[in-house]
């Protein structure tokens, strides 16, 4: 679960992530949305589902989308 967050750290950092391939997927989405002090804004990806050597069960822009409650966009112009 999240940590409570007192009123001295009630501010969170609201981020978007450019990149949803294994490193995105693997590392920052999981431990941003961990974090009692920051929210995922929003995920950007070019492709609508991210492909990787690394990690062949990457998921679907769509599917993180739902998970982390952020819009999804292909591009910083969309964003």
């Amino acid at each position: 679960g999240r940590l409570p967050i007192s009123p001295m750290t009630a501010r969170v950092s609201r981020i978007a992530v450019v990149g949803a391939g294994w490193w995105g997927q693997g590392w920052h989405l999981p431990h941003l949305s961990r974090n009692p002090r920051s929210r995922v804004a929003a995920i950007v990806d070019a492709v609508s589902e991210p492909r990787s050597s690394l990690n062949p069960d990457l998921r679907p822009l769509h599917e993180l989308g739902a998970t982390y409650e952020a819009p999804c966009f292909h591009s910083l112009e969309e964003l």
